[in-house]
């Protein structure tokens, strides 16, 4: 079975990895809140091909940029 949900909320996480998500490409949610994020990289996303809800609130980020979540 593919994992569709994944909540990583509260795991003191400050980096994203480009590949953190590499064989997800089923996740249609993702809860990274309340962590120490200050960037992400977009490149993290990019194999998120169902991806329908992102939660980043409660973090540190300090630029973000949405462009690769535009189809």
């Amino acid at each position: 079975p593919a994992l569709l949900g994944l909540d990583l909320t509260r795991n003191q996480i400050e980096i994203v990895d480009r590949d953190a998500f590499q064989n997800l490409e089923n996740l249609a949610d993702l809860d990274l809140s309340y962590n120490k994020i200050q960037i992400l990289n977009p490149d993290s996303f990019r194999n998120l091909l169902n991806l329908s809800t992102l939660f980043l609130n409660g973090n540190r980020l300090k630029n973000f940029d949405a462009s690769p979540f535009y189809n």
